[in-house]
């Protein structure tokens, strides 16, 4: 059931994906350098503060000393100072990973493809996902006919061009990338203005759901935001993300996935083998002649209950001032202002309304 791609050579197009890791590592980034690793055909950079010992001839590692190195690099790229502190504040930084890293990034394309130039196409990938078949879905059959690859945080590739690596340095309505990096809060600027602003300069959009597992935070067993079964089983095997379903006709069947998302979930590693049975009691040996066995893990259920639940529905409540509102029209602006708490507001108004 894979969806093998239909051309002969479907490297033709380069592309480089971004990522950072700063403090620690765990063993999901274990998992997700381990699926990065077997994606041959595309070259993933990473930016980290950690001594990775990188052995990957498709994974570059860009280290700094710290993150404040990090930060004092970006702002002296930018020629301003931002106001991030955290590493998950970084991620509003991905509109801006072509420009800031365009010359490093030219020179590992001429040493591993032997000429002068640069990507195709950019982007970027959280490191809580793991990666299937990538070539499966990301090809020249696809890449040929979009400029924009998927527009979600956790996975999205862009045309390199001198107008889409600069773009995040114009503004777009009432949004600004620079004002954005002043607020100490992660606004998603890469899913949500950034996104319009693509759209605006009329790239052509290729983004489906359905490619993706991406596992909902709100419901405990693992389910995704498409189609679901009563009886599923999500399989890393292969180097590639399948899902075991049930069917009306209670016939086994399988898809295959892009990826799969871990989104805010404690994960329990029990596998010893090649066959990953990924689940909310934990990643298990998967039995194939089981595929659907089922246990329930008292310790991650009750993670889940008081850190992921409790996160989605607060970043539901909070949604709009992450990229929902801030960045599109001041209608919409002046009619979601009010779910937002006192304090997010003033943050806010000062920003965006001066």
């Amino acid at each position: 059931n894979r969806a093998k791609p239909a051309c002969e050579d479907c490297s033709n197009n380069k592309v480089v994906i971004i990522t950072s890791r700063f403090t620690s590592t765990n063993e999901l980034f274990d998992l997700w350098w381990k699926s990065a690793e077997v994606n041959k055909d595309f070259v993933f950079f990473v930016i980290t503060d950690i001594d990775i010992k990188n052995k990957a001839n498709n994974i570059i590692v860009k280290r700094f000393n710290s993150i404040n190195h990090f930060i004092s690099f970006v702002d002296k790229k930018l020629g301003f100072k931002t106001n991030i502190t955290t590493p998950y504040k970084t991620a509003d930084l991905r509109p801006a990973y072509m420009d800031l890293f365009e010359d490093e990034l030219a020179k590992i394309y001429a040493e591993k493809y032997g000429k002068n130039g640069n990507f195709d196409f950019w982007g970027f990938v959280d490191t809580d996902v793991i990666l299937g078949n990538l070539i499966s879905f990301v090809n020249d059959n696809v890449l040929n006919k979009c400029d924009v690859f998927q527009t979600w945080g956790h996975f999205m590739l862009v045309r390199n061009t001198e107008i889409t690596k600069k773009l995040y340095k114009t503004k777009y309505k009432t949004y600004s990338f620079s004002k954005s990096l002043c607020l100490p809060q992660n606004c998603m600027l890469e899913e949500g203005p950034f996104v319009l602003q693509l759209k605006d300069i009329g790239c052509r959009i290729d983004s489906k759901v359905s490619r993706v597992a991406g596992i909902r935070r709100n419901i405990f067993k693992y389910s995704i935001d498409w189609v679901n079964y009563d009886k599923q089983a999500f399989v890393y095997e292969n180097n590639g993300i399948f899902r075991y379903y049930l069917n009306d006709k209670n016939q086994v069947c399988i898809d295959e996935f892009m990826y799969i998302h871990i989104m805010k979930r404690k994960v329990v590693m029990n596998y010893t083998g090649n066959k990953i049975h990924m689940t909310e009691n934990g990643f298990f040996d998967f039995d194939k002649s089981n595929p659907f066995q089922s246990s329930f893990s008292q310790e991650l259920y009750k993670d889940w209950e008081e850190n992921t639940n409790v996160d989605y529905e607060i970043r539901s409540k909070r949604a709009s001032i992450l990229y929902k509102l801030l960045h599109l029209d001041k209608v919409i602006y002046r009619r979601r202002i009010r779910c937002i708490d006192e304090e997010k507001e003033s943050v806010i108004r000062e920003f965006y309304e001066k």
